[in-house]
């Protein structure tokens, strides 16, 4: 599948940020907390994400998490791995997670995780020190 990357208007004047995810109602709440400060780039899912992270190289990756954190544990070694300069990945939901689920994200090298419904103030003191425009 190739991804057409020509359909973005990227400002040159503001950074990147990806956002990976399959729920159109946080992905845009992501978006309008965002764009003023950023390019966002949206993803449905992590193979579009990783091709997007490449070609745009964002600041940060946003990715939603479901219950199961199972596929969150994989992307971030692969992000990793390609990606030596340590693009933080904050993860996103509405879920609930065990505390055993919150330490392995945090182990596998996630940031931060952001619990919604969560207001624009709390959204930036959280984010804040791992994107910076």
């Amino acid at each position: 599948m190739k991804t057409d990357n020509w359909r973005f208007k990227i400002d040159i004047e503001k950074k990147n940020a990806v956002i990976i995810g399959d729920s159109y109602e946080l992905t845009d709440i992501l978006e309008i907390f965002l764009y003023k400060k950023f390019n966002v780039i949206t993803a449905i899912d992590e193979f579009d994400g990783m091709k997007k992270i490449e070609y745009f190289a964002p600041v940060c990756v946003f990715v939603k998490s479901a219950s199961n954190v199972t596929p969150i544990l994989a992307f971030v070694p692969k992000l990793n791995a390609r990606h030596p300069q340590n693009i933080p990945v904050i993860v996103y939901s509405k879920e609930e997670y065990s505390t055993i689920d919150e330490f392995n994200l945090k182990a596998a090298g996630v940031k931060e995780i952001i619990k919604f419904p969560i207001a624009y103030k709390d959204f930036t003191t959280v984010t804040q020190p791992y994107i910076r425009s």
